[in-house]
């Protein structure tokens, strides 16, 4: 929610809705953020990338941030969903490695989207439950699809990731 301010036109921020992943971002952090600026954060909870791209072509409100994959930035921002950044009303965009700004093959230009967090996707197992000690996407692969793990092996609901880790495990980047 957007005001304006009584002393001119200027738009004052009250409310910021947040549409993300459940328990991806720390309550204490969003706690500190109200106080810090004065806005009052309102949490939408997505499982899933594809409820994500659903929530942003559905008619209604919108969220004014949201933390989607980077192949949902480039599939929202090529349907005209996404608004620009104006990069010179975030001055800690400085403090990001340049690779983390610029020449992001979903956002090249840094226009739409900030990394927020960089990582790799990989595999866990409980070793309390199964005997083998997977090393590879292969063997991971090959035990999730045996008998002996069938209905017991789980993997993201995020369509890249899983395809990505298929890809990995015949060879291909």
């Amino acid at each position: 929610m957007i005001r304006r301010d009584l002393l001119g036109s200027n738009p004052v921020l009250t409310e910021l809705t947040l549409l993300t992943w459940p328990d991806y971002i720390s309550p204490l952090t969003l706690q500190q953020f109200e106080l810090e600026f004065g806005v009052r954060v309102r949490v939408e909870i997505v499982p899933s990338a594809v409820e994500l791209i659903g929530c942003m072509r559905a008619d209604g409100s919108k969220p004014d941030v949201l933390v989607p994959p980077d192949y949902a930035v480039r599939e929202l921002n090529a349907e005209g969903r996404l608004l620009t950044l104006d990069q010179s009303r975030l001055p800690n965009l400085q403090h990001l490695e340049p690779r983390f700004r610029h020449g992001r093959p979903h956002d090249p230009e840094g226009r739409v989207s900030v990394v927020k967090d960089w990582g790799t996707t990989g595999f866990m197992y409980r070793s309390d439950m199964m005997n083998e000690s997977p090393q590879s996407w292969a063997e991971f692969w090959n035990l999730a699809c045996s008998a002996r793990y069938s209905g017991r092996i789980t993997v993201l609901d995020s369509p890249g990731e899983v395809i990505g880790a298929a890809l990995k495990m015949r060879g291909h980047s």
